[in-house]
């Protein structure tokens, strides 16, 4: 009986064998195998479809596509796209979604899943790379035929299942808003040298305005311009223009950072900020500051004399950073923030430009410098940042005091916050930082973004002539304001900014003047919905894609009430992203980039705006810096176009030349340039030249005081 049972135990698990093998084989694949979607009534519109399990990456957590896409690490699902014969070309919308639940919530966004669309051809059509669920992938302006979509899972994946759905649709298109006649708008001119004609190739622009009320603008050389002779592979430099009469008319300045024979740039041209002083110096001139990153530092360059000489140091500072701010304080102090690569906090350094004694850029005396929000140590995680601005004005009691915009997790305490990813396990918050001396800050929570989605420019500050202070912020689709009527300490409840037509915006920037007096610049669509869903926005420069323009909106009584203007025709269409390394969903999405400025004339009241527009090719080695101006009763006899009335002098002489460079560069480990390489090629999408071999000194760190 024992053998005989033995041999029938033998012979089931025999049989069951090649069973089991099967089923473990067909769990470890997409079901059904390949799907066919399509519109009216070609196909069915919709298939859900599901897989896995996943373990390991095939696309080195969401790097670059999978080149191989096989289980356990990857699954792919052929997709089929139909329409009747009679349909215009390009027209279908697809839209794949995947839901999954990852380990532990996924909280590094390392342990979940990526999603690859690829045409035909092979090309990657769309990608959600951030490892959360759920993940989405859409194409745009489609014709019938052959798409594949892989899902390849991170470096943590273990044994990932998921289920999808795959849609297919006709969008209808939404016409962009009526524009208003309250500005005038234009291309800044290019430089002299860069090869261009008629208009440039910069982007990401910031402005600033001196206490004459002459503005001036600065925005990257893009290293990946289209035409600019000065482009290359990385660190191409910045442009500075500026305009005497109220924003009407612009000339081009100088490239302060480049090489004034040779036009080959320094060590600068990935961010770029401009601050000017609100009042002259010894010598009566307004100091202007310009910084720009070189991923391994910043340098700041400096004009004493009006922008006809300036003087380039590299700053004190962290010597691995991201993103840096500038604000002026009176005559000579400007404030410089930045994100320290590792701990990912938000620094701010205190500069004296005209005082060698003290906390000079020019001198090797380090900086007075603070941590604000310590505790974040995962790049591109929950400590985001925007703009700091200080409080000139003579008639506030917070004069002086500096405001630092942020966003992050919500926790009990502000200080020690713990990283847990880019996106919060509960809603995201809006804070701001502020100091009456640049050294000791006080964290304030201002309000709860309904979402807990972190953005990668996510507010703005200002202050009017009474000292109330004005936060701009938004949640991918809305745009709100909260104020404060005593230096930062408490907040209303925030206000709605937009108003119909715009449905739909992104990154609110704001200015303020007189008490109550606010107005706020913003990138809005007339479609609803989230701004960086290519399955709702569309993929850019498709059909029915939605259409972008610049909106301007001003409230005299604290942003109770609003008056809304179009400012623009359309500058973008289709998704906008606002997720730095994590944009990509579609190409052209991240053609403005992230951020743009807004400032009013101390001397007018008047209103100049400048901001991105990819329009008309749609592609972001074309992309250029533009500006708007409102037409108030002291500017309505002239246009608005811009000129280039020739350049100014760009040499090095004078300025802080008592001073000399702020620091020699310090040695730092290859480890270090490495991780700078690699945050830098993820969140602009280029290739970065190789660094030098020596890094900045760090200064010393004051511990923040909650």
């Amino acid at each position: 009986m024992t053998g005989f049972r033995l041999r029938v135990v033998a012979v089931a698990l025999a049989t069951l064998a090649p069973i089991a093998a099967l089923a473990v084989s067909a769990r470890a694949a997409v079901s059904p195998s390949s799907v066919t979607v399509g519109v009216r009534n070609a196909a069915p519109s919709s298939v859900k479809f599901h897989g896995g399990p996943i373990t390991g990456t095939a696309d080195g957590s969401g790097q670059v596509a999978p080149v191989s896409c096989a289980p356990p690490t990857c699954e792919q699902l052929p997709i089929k796209l139909e329409a009747p014969s009679s349909l215009p070309a390009k027209r279908i919308s697809m839209a794949v979604t995947v839901t999954f639940t990852a380990p532990a919530g996924n909280p590094s966004g390392l342990t979940g899943l990526d999603l690859w669309l690829l045409d035909s051809t092979g090309n990657v059509m769309s990608q959600a790379t951030l490892g959360s669920s759920p993940a989405s992938v859409a194409g745009t302006g489609l014709n019938p035929g052959s798409y594949t979509l892989q899902i390849s899972g991170e470096a943590g994946a273990n044994n990932e299942t998921y289920t999808g759905d795959v849609t297919a649709s006709l969008p209808t298109p939404t016409p962009p808003a009526a524009v208003g006649h309250e500005f005038t708008t234009g291309i800044l001119p290019p430089a002299p040298d860069s090869g261009l004609t008629g208009r440039n190739e910069d982007a990401e622009p910031g402005i600033g305005v001196d206490g004459n009320g002459t503005f001036w603008i600065a925005s990257d050389i893009e290293p990946y311009a289209a035409a600019d002779k000065r482009a290359l592979e990385a660190l191409s430099g910045t442009d500075v223009w500026k305009s005497t009469d109220g924003g009407k008319h612009w000339k081009w300045v100088a490239a302060p950072f480049n090489d004034a024979s040779t036009s080959q740039p320094g060590l600068g041209g990935e961010d770029t900020d401009i601050a000017v002083a609100s009042q002259k110096n010894s010598n009566g001139f307004y100091n202007i500051y310009v910084a720009s990153l070189w991923v391994g530092s910043t340098n700041i360059a400096v004009s004493q004399d009006g922008g006809k000489t300036w003087n380039v140091t590299q700053v004190n500072g962290e010597p691995v950073q991201d993103r840096p701010w500038l604000a002026a304080d009176g005559p000579c102090v400007f404030y410089l923030s930045y994100h320290a690569i590792v701990p990912y906090d938000t620094v701010v350094d205190k500069y004296d430009a005209c005082n060698a004694a003290g906390q000079s850029i020019g001198s090797a005396v380090d900086p007075t410098e603070t941590s604000l929000f310590v505790g974040n140590i995962l790049p591109n995680g929950s400590n985001r940042f925007g703009k700091q601005v200080v409080d000139n004005s003579a008639h506030s009691p917070y004069r002086h005091r500096i405001y630092v915009p942020m966003e992050g997790c919500s926790a009990p305490s502000v200080a020690g916050v713990p990283e847990i990813g880019a996106a919060c396990a509960d809603k995201a918050h809006v804070f701001v930082g502020y100091s009456d001396d640049g050294t000791t800050y006080r964290d304030v929570q201002v309000a709860a973004v309904p979402t807990n989605k972190l953005f990668i420019w996510p507010d703005t500050v200002a202050t009017d002539s009474a000292g109330n202070v004005y936060l701009a912020w938004f949640d991918g689709q809305t745009s709100y304001l909260s104020v404060s009527r005593n230096g930062g300490k408490t907040w209303a409840a925030p206000v709605r900014i937009n108003q119909l037509p715009a449905r739909s915006t992104a990154y609110p920037t704001v200015t303020a003047t007189s008490t109550g007096h606010v107005e706020v610049a913003f990138y809005g669509s007339t479609r609803a919905g989230d701004a960086d869903t290519a399955k709702v926005m569309g993929a850019p420069n498709t059909y029915a894609a939605a259409h972008w323009q610049l909106y301007d909106t001003r409230s005299t009584n604290f942003g109770r009430t609003w008056h809304q203007t179009v400012v623009t025709p359309t500058i973008h269409t289709g998704a906008l992203c606002y997720n730095g390394s994590g944009c990509g969903q579609a190409p052209g999405d991240r053609n403005l980039l992230d951020d743009f400025g807004i400032v009013t004339s101390p001397t007018t009241g008047n209103t100049v705006i400048t901001f991105d527009n990819d329009q008309p090719d749609g592609v972001n080695g074309k992309t250029h810096t533009d500006f708007a101006m409102r037409l108030g009763a002291h500017s309505r006899s002239g246009g608005g176009s811009a000129s280039a009335v020739g350049a100014t002098g760009t040499g090095r002489s004078g300025g802080l030349a008592a001073t000399g460079l702020a620091s020699w560069i310090a040695p730092l480990g290859f480890a270090a340039i490495v991780l700078a390489l690699l945050l830098r090629l993820s969140s602009r999408r280029r290739r970065v030249a190789p660094l030098p071999d020596r890094l900045a000194r760090g200064p010393r760190r004051t511990p923040l005081v909650p």
